[in-house]
């Protein structure tokens, strides 16, 4: 049944309406705990159980001296966004789903992402490509050598990109190796 919006009705009698009333609280109910504790649960009456949100086609307006939590897909995946109070122009990014932890990538709010893994080095360079590269740029590399617990030798990153980057180790050692980008 969808909510009535005519009821209750001046010129009706309270019986009248009754049903359609009955209806409409109804309606709510059911719209209401779609995403909150049920109004007749006695106990936690207002808490959300969850919020659930529908795909924006872009970022909404904001508000005044309010933030704003919404959904999009900025590319294929629904992903969630803060905006702080309207004005500002920042939106900050806290999901993102197209990056997977089993191939060693992460997010962090805000933008920030992270690849992980193991890389070779040798005493001329060997590339490394990440697992996916960095939508605009590699901030940092660091690399650490897994020599079997013995001490390593001096491991440098000598260049990298959005897509890779270069160690060099004088002895070619194995390293494991964590980046961060954007």
């Amino acid at each position: 049944m969808a909510y009535d919006q005519t009821v209750p009705n001046a010129s009706h009698t309270p019986a009248q309406d009754q049903p359609v009333m009955q209806g409409n609280f109804l309606q709510i109910a059911t719209s209401y705990n779609t995403d909150h504790i049920p109004l007749t649960s006695g106990s936690n009456v207002g808490y959300s159980n969850k919020t659930t949100y529908v795909s924006q086609a872009s970022d909404p307006s904001g508000v005044a001296s309010a933030g704003i939590a919404y959904s999009k897909i900025p590319v294929s995946h629904t992903e969630l966004f803060y905006e702080g109070e309207a004005g500002t122009g920042k939106i900050l990014q806290m999901t993102n789903q197209a990056l997977t932890t089993a191939s060693g990538e992460g997010f962090l709010a805000g933008g920030l992402q992270i690849r992980s893994g193991s890389a070779a080095s040798n005493n001329g360079g060997v590339t490394t490509s990440f697992s996916s590269a960095f939508p605009t740029a590699c901030i940092s590399v660091v690399a650490s050598g897994t020599n079997g617990g013995q001490p390593t030798n001096k491991i440098s990153v000598i260049a990298k990109t959005a897509s890779n980057f270069t160690l060099m180790s004088p002895l070619g050692e194995a390293c494991l190796f964590i980046a961060i980008g954007y």
